[in-house]
């Protein structure tokens, strides 16, 4: 039963994920790209334990797409990407920012 409820979760973390990045990349939308929306669901992903999701939104904080821009606020996200295991400590933060391909959870 719990290990039924943890892939409960992590079905659900992954929608959001998914649903992010649909909205990010304009694909679930006619009218374009929503970036407001794909904020919504990246921060619903990051609640429900998602490490890439801190990666994606923070590209869209340092780029200031459907969030005010903030560099601190991407920093923070790329740092707990980071602390939680997402890549090395060795990569540079710009990096991050900026690759298109991150390790999976």
């Amino acid at each position: 039963n719990n290990n039924s409820n943890n892939n409960i979760k992590i079905n659900i973390k992954l929608e959001k994920l998914k649903e992010g990045l649909y909205f990010t990349y304009g694909l679930n939308n006619k009218n374009g790209i929503d970036f407001f929306r794909a904020v919504e669901c990246f921060e619903q992903a990051i609640s429900l334990g998602s490490i890439s999701a801190r990666v994606y939104l923070a590209r869209l904080y340092n780029y200031g797409l459907g969030v005010y821009p903030s560099a601190t606020k991407a920093n923070e996200l790329c740092y707990e990407a980071i602390n939680h295991g997402l890549i090395s400590k060795n990569n540079k933060k710009l990096d991050l920012l900026n690759n298109e391909e991150e390790e999976e959870e």
